[in-house]
């Protein structure tokens, strides 16, 4: 198993939230490393070999949030402050954990799940043993916040050399094929 297959969604790691639904304390926040733990302890098997096939994976974005940390030696919220958010003048791009560590945000939009009766709620509504309470720890996979304008300037930037260069921009959007032929784009 590789980065790349990681990044492309072909690692055949099979989705941790159904882990923690089964396997942990929803009183207490999920962290990446606990990720890796659980996923040591418990072993589950792969979904597909590593390149098989793709299948959309968290696990491989909340490993990869973990990556970025051991080898900068940041935190991921630090690294993408210091390496995107502040070179690329993203002045409203931030990592937001709202229950893991709240802090009140002027204008902040906030999203909403279906109740058992298909109505819109907020998740705080649900109580701590609800999915987006106990995995308000991680990052990788999710937790960064932003704006129109921030996403126009990061959308810009991955045009030009701001952040990276041309051979690692075509990287990024060149598909990736499975052991099958199959293109994923």
């Amino acid at each position: 198993m590789t980065i790349g297959n990681l990044l492309n969604h072909t690692s055949g790691l099979p989705n941790y939230m159904d882990l923690f639904e089964e396997k942990w304390d929803k009183t207490k926040f999920v962290t990446n490393q606990d990720i890796v733990e659980l996923l040591a302890k418990h072993q589950p098997q792969v979904i597909f070999k590593p390149n098989e096939k793709f299948e959309y994976s968290n696990t491989g974005y909340a490993l990869l949030g973990l990556i970025i940390e051991k080898a900068s030696k940041k935190s991921f919220e630090e690294y993408l402050k210091a390496n995107i958010f502040k070179p690329l003048k993203m002045q409203n791009t931030f990592v937001y954990r709202s229950r893991f560590k709240p802090k009140k945000i002027e204008n902040y939009a906030y999203g909403y799940v279906l109740n058992s009766l298909g109505n819109k709620a907020f998740p705080h509504s649900f109580g701590k043993s609800f999915y987006t309470y106990y995995f308000d720890g991680i990052l990788g996979d999710r937790m960064v916040n932003s704006t129109v304008g921030d996403l126009f300037l990061w959308n810009r930037a991955l045009y030009t050399n701001q952040l990276i260069d041309d051979k690692n921009r075509n990287k990024i959007y060149q598909s990736s094929k499975t052991a099958d032929g199959k293109e994923n784009t």
